[in-house]
């Protein structure tokens, strides 16, 4: 997410517009991964304590949510109609070469689905 701030970081300074105070809001959202994930979800961020009216933060918000989305992409967004759900029966989990994966029950006989996972969790119940 840092990253993000970082190649917008210049957009902010050439704005001739805002305020050193509106920058510094800016800069503010992008110092903290939440804040982002609040702005790029239409959130409001956690209550700052900058001298901005209401509809000037607003109007901040909006213009760093349209330069994260020029600079992400488009969000990946999970599709219920290509999701499935697993129960205990249908899944293992194993650890091989120091790494955790998750063995699934596929529609094809015989042929199973291994995907490694990042880290080491306790997979429980259904997923």
């Amino acid at each position: 997410m840092l990253v993000f701030s970082v190649m917008i970081n210049p957009k902010i300074q050439q704005r001739l517009r805002w305020s050193e105070e509106a920058k510094r809001v800016a800069f503010w959202v992008l110092n903290s991964p939440q804040r982002i994930a609040c702005v790029l979800g239409k959130r409001k961020p956690p209550a700052s304590t900058f001298h901005l009216t209401k509809e000037r933060q607003e109007a901040i918000l909006f213009r760093l949510r349209k330069d994260l989305q020029k600079v992400i992409g488009r969000l990946l967004r999970v599709r219920e109609a290509r999701s499935i759900l697993y129960d205990e029966e249908m899944y293992r989990t194993f650890e091989e070469k120091g790494g955790q994966y998750v063995a699934l029950v596929s529609l094809e006989r015989d042929k199973g689905i291994v995907i490694l996972l990042v880290g080491n969790l306790k997979i429980r119940r259904m997923i």
